[in-house]
């Protein structure tokens, strides 16, 4: 409850009351003060007041026009290209103008086809099958197109797997399966006994 002093006697009484407890007098309308904000309205009535400025600030800011980089110029300033006049070599007819139909006019170009997409990497050349050595994968083991850590893997060996090599060339076999030599593996990836 809210008090007010009675300016009468000075005592304090209720802002509700109609007449002084201690004097008696009667209170008429203008003889009591208006009431003061609570400081929990005011905190509010604040908060209020900031909440409203930032959102107040976010709007014009999403409204705000993005900046355009500055490495490219507006379409208005960039100059054109200077028109060029071609002339055609000697007895080839200019073309017709528009709604003519040109007579004696070459067909116009066609689009190259496509091409081919590049073909996988070929089997190693067939080289003399010179003696071969049965040998076993000692994990899994990649064959490759070269005799390279970098060369394609044109297969997996499985551990344990059996296969035949030949011609070892700086630490790599030439794998021989069915005959056919598929592409080199490592030595050292390799056992001579069964696991």
């Amino acid at each position: 409850m809210a008090y007010f002093q009675c300016p009468s006697c000075g005592e304090t009484a209720m802002r509700v009351a109609s007449r002084c407890p201690h004097c008696g007098l009667i209170f008429s309308p203008d003889m009591i003060p208006p009431a003061e904000p609570s400081r929990l309205r005011q905190f509010f009535l604040v908060g209020a007041a900031l909440a409203l400025v930032v959102v107040i600030m976010l709007a014009r800011m999403q409204n705000q026009p993005q900046a355009a980089p500055a490495a490219t110029a507006p379409a208005e300033s960039r100059p054109e290209p200077p028109a060029t006049v071609s002339t055609p070599p000697s007895g080839v007819q200019p073309p017709a103008p528009a709604g003519e139909i040109a007579v004696d006019s070459p067909p116009p170009p066609t689009a190259a086809p496509p091409q081919a997409a590049p073909p996988r990497a070929a089997p190693p050349p067939a080289a003399p099958m010179g003696e071969q050595l049965q040998r076993y994968a000692g994990t899994w083991v990649n064959v490759r197109d070269r005799r390279s850590p970098s060369g394609a893997s044109v297969r997996v060996l499985n551990p344990g797997e059996a296969i035949l090599v030949d011609s070892l060339i700086g630490g790599w076999y030439r794998v021989v399966i069915g005959g056919q030599a598929i592409g080199y593996a490592y030595n050292s990836n390799l056992s001579e006994e069964a696991l």
